[in-house]
């Protein structure tokens, strides 16, 4: 084979036949390579396939930033926090208007502290209620 400049070969690679494999080309660990690999391309798999490189385009999963995917557990605990403050807003217009009609207010109950978790949901929580810092 011809092997160009800056190929990284995977460990247990075959390479078959008399191929070219371009310059900055990769090929996967265990890859068996029986076709030339193009230029800048990665090569994978039993027989070996050109997964990427600059002839195709990127495959959606390829263009992912995962640091701005939703993260479901913080939205789930923002629509918790929402409504808990709604909640907590109506209950105070019950204890006023009991207040206002001179009966004994509903006694107020301590809420506990959330835990810090990894702190979005500290951090959304005053968003939530409306405070600002």
């Amino acid at each position: 084979p011809t092997i160009g400049d800056r190929v990284v070969i995977g460990s247990n690679a075959t390479i078959l036949g008399p191929l070219e494999i371009g310059h900055d080309a990769r090929i996967g660990s265990g890859a068996v390579v029986i076709k030339p690999v193009p230029e800048d391309s990665t090569a994978v798999g039993v027989p070996a396939q050109v997964v990427r490189g600059p002839h195709l385009s990127p495959s959606p999963c390829e263009n992912l930033s995962h640091g701005e995917l939703p993260d479901p557990v913080a939205e789930q605990c923002r629509r918790m926090m929402s409504e808990i403050k709604r909640l907590e807003d109506d209950l105070a217009r019950v204890r006023k208007s009991l207040g206002d009609m001179g009966r004994e207010p509903i006694p107020a109950i301590a809420a506990p502290q959330p835990s810090e978790g990894n702190g979005q949901a500290t951090e959304a929580l005053p968003a939530v209620r409306g405070e600002h810092s």
